[in-house]
C-alpha cells in the first residue's frame, strides 16, 4: 500500500496529566490530486527534556534532550507495550531524501536483530526545525536467515517529500 501522509502541529490542549500539549494532526491521501483526509489526532509535548507523541491512546518517548551519543532510553517507559531501548545513531549529520538536503540531523536507533527467524530493523530521522524526514520499519519472520524467505511480517517506510508552513 502507498499513501501520502502529511502531519501538522496545531492547537494546543491539555493532556490528562494537566500538561499543555499541541494537536499532531496527521492527514491521509492516495495520490497527489485527491482531497487530505483525517485519519488521526494525535497529541505531542515538547520540553526541555524529552519530546512525547501519544499515539494510538499510546504515550511514547521519541527524543531526549540534549541528544548525546551512547545515551539510551526506553521509548514506551509510559505505555504497556514491551520496553524498546532507543539510542542515538548519529547526531547533527547531514541527510538528504528525495532531493531535499537537511544539514543536522540525528538518528534514533530503536530495533536491530538479525536472527535464524526474525529480521526487525527500525529507526527513525528527524532533521532540526523540521521534526521527522524518515521512518523505517521492518519486522519480518523469515527462514534460515534469510532476509528473501518471508513467512509474514510487515514493513513501513516514510520518506520525506516537502515541508514547511502551508
Amino acid at each position: 500500500t502507498s499513501y501520502y501522509l502529511r502531519t501538522l502541529i496545531s492547537d494546543t490542549v491539555i493532556d490528562n496529566e494537566g500538561r499543555e500539549a499541541f494537536k499532531f494532526i496527521r492527514l491521509v491521501r492516495d495520490d497527489t490530486n485527491a482531497v487530505w483526509e483525517i485519519s488521526d489526532v494525535w497529541t505531542t509535548i515538547c520540553d526541555e527534556h524529552r519530546l512525547e507523541l501519544t499515539e494510538e491512546n499510546r504515550r511514547k518517548v521519541k527524543l531526549i534532550f540534549p541528544p548525546k551519543t551512547y545515551t539510551t532510553w526506553d521509548a514506551n517507559i509510559y505505555n504497556s507495550l514491551s520496553p524498546m531501548q532507543c539510542i542515538y545513531e548519529s547526531i547533527h549529520e547531514p541527510y538528504s531524501v528525495n532531493l531535499l538536503s537537511f544539514d543536522s540531523t540525528i538518528r534514533v536507533e530503536q530495533d536491530n536483530v538479525l536472527n535464524l527467524v526474525s529480521y526487525r530493523r527500525k529507526y527513525e530521522i528527524y532533521a532540526n526545525h523540521v521534526g521527522l524526514v524518515k521512518k523505517y520499519f521492518k519486522d519480518l519472520v523469515i527462514s534460515n536467515f534469510d532476509t528473501l524467505n518471508i513467512t509474514s511480517g510487515s514493513e513501513l517506510m516514510y520518506n520525506c517529500i516537502d515541508f514547511g508552513i502551508e
